[in-house]
Formats: C-alpha cells, structure tokens, sequence
C-alpha cells in the first residue's frame, strides 16, 4: 500500500500521541512564496475548515542542490522535503486546536 501525505500526517500525528484528526492536504499551483500554508476558512454554510496546502511549484522543483536544509534539517530529496514542511504546518494545525 502507498502511503500518501494524509496517511503520513495521521501517523505523525498518533506518534505524537494527538488525538485529532489532520486537515486535508491540498496541492496549490499557485502557492510559490511560501512551501506550505495553514489556513482555516468558512465554507459557503458558515462551517470552519481547516486544511494544509502544499506547493507545487516550490516542492517540484528539480534543480536544487542537495542536500537542502528545511526547518532545521538537511533534506536529501524532494519526499524529505515535502515530509519536513508537512510537519511544520501539523504544529500550526495543533496550535490553533489548543
């Protein structure tokens, strides 16, 4: 089975013994100065959503040189990357649930 972003954020989640569940992942061409974005936004019936976009263009970039450090970390490949941004943006999603 391949495991997709939502299912790595969920085990990130139970690792860190959280008890909620993630938002959804959205891929956002038009995102590009910024890799990763927590927002919480009303739906048309007046419901908060909270969801986490993922930039395409910075995320699929192919001429970086690596490794590449993200928050901290040495990254050796784009999944690393997308890994270490996801992780940030689950600290900002817990946050806003305290």
């Amino acid at each position: 089975m391949t495991l997709t972003l939502r299912h790595k954020a969920q085990a990130i989640l139970r690792e860190a013994g959280w008890e909620i569940p993630p938002p959804p992942c959205i891929w956002s061409p038009r995102m590009v100065r910024c890799a990763g974005l927590f927002v919480v936004e009303k739906d048309a019936r007046g419901k908060w959503h909270p969801e986490i976009r993922l930039s395409i263009p910075l995320l699929r970039r192919r001429d970086w040189p690596w490794p590449q450090q993200v928050c901290g970390m040495n990254c050796h490949d784009p999944l690393q990357v997308q890994q270490r941004i996801l992780e940030h943006e689950l600290i900002h999603y817990k946050l806003c649930r305290v």
